[in-house]
C-alpha cells in the first residue's frame, strides 16, 4: 500500500528503528519499504493499532483474508481457484491467508472481480433475540472483524485499551 512513510514518521516523531519495532521487523528490512513509500497492509494495520489517529483509507477494512474466505465460500471456489483469481502462483499462499485474518488492501482490485462481491457484516441482536441492525460499514476507527475459532469478534482500539487498563489494575492490587 502506498503511504508517505517519512512524513508519517515525522508526524509521530519516530525513527526508522522505532517504526520497524512497532510493525515487528528489522530496521534494515523496514528501510526497503521507507525508500519505496510502500508498506504491506498487514504492517499498516499494526501501525493503525498502535498509533493514535493513524490514517488509513475509509475502505481499508473491507479487503481482508476473511472477506476473501467469505467470497470463496459464497462462490463455491476452491483454494486453487482463488489463487488463480488473485493471480497467486502458489495455492499454499491462500491457505496461509485463511489461517489468520490479515488486511489485503493492496489486492483490492482482485476482490472487485468477485461477482457479486460480498462484504462481511456484523448482526446486532436486540433484547428480544431478533436482529435489529446489520453493520457492513466498517470504518478505520470502528471495528475490525476477524475470525477466531470460527466465531466473529469485534476488536477496536478502545476495547484493547480497556483490556490493558484492566490488566494494569489487577496487577496493582
Amino acid at each position: 500500500m502506498e503511504i508517505a512513510l517519512k512524513a508519517v514518521r515525522a508526524k509521530y516523531g519516530l525513527t526508522k528503528a522505532a517504526f520497524a519495532k512497532i510493525i515487528g521487523i528489522t530496521e534494515l528490512f523496514y528501510s526497503q519499504y521507507d525508500d519505496k513509500n510502500e508498506l504491506p497492509s498487514k504492517y499498516v494495520y499494526k501501525l493503525w493499532q498502535n498509533l493514535k489517529d493513524f490514517p488509513v483509507p475509509d475502505d481499508f477494512f473491507f479487503y481482508t483474508s476473511f472477506t476473501m474466505e467469505i467470497n470463496m465460500k459464497y462462490h463455491h471456489m476452491t483454494q486453487k481457484q482463488v489463487a488463480d483469481h488473485f493471480d497467486i502462483a502458489n495455492q499454499s499462499t491462500i491457505s496461509g491467508y485463511l489461517k489468520e485474518n490479515i488486511p489485503m488492501y493492496e489486492k483490492k482490485e482482485y476482490f472487485l472481480k468477485f461477482e457479486p462481491f460480498i462484504l462481511p457484516s456484523i448482526l446486532v441482536e436486540g433484547k428480544d433475540g431478533y436482529v435489529k441492525k446489520e453493520i457492513t460499514d466498517l470504518q478505520p476507527k470502528g471495528n475490525f472483524i476477524l475470525v477466531e475459532k470460527r466465531r466473529l469478534q469485534k476488536i477496536s482500539r478502545l476495547d484493547r485499551e480497556k483490556e490493558e487498563n484492566h490488566v494494569e489494575t489487577k496487577e496493582a492490587m
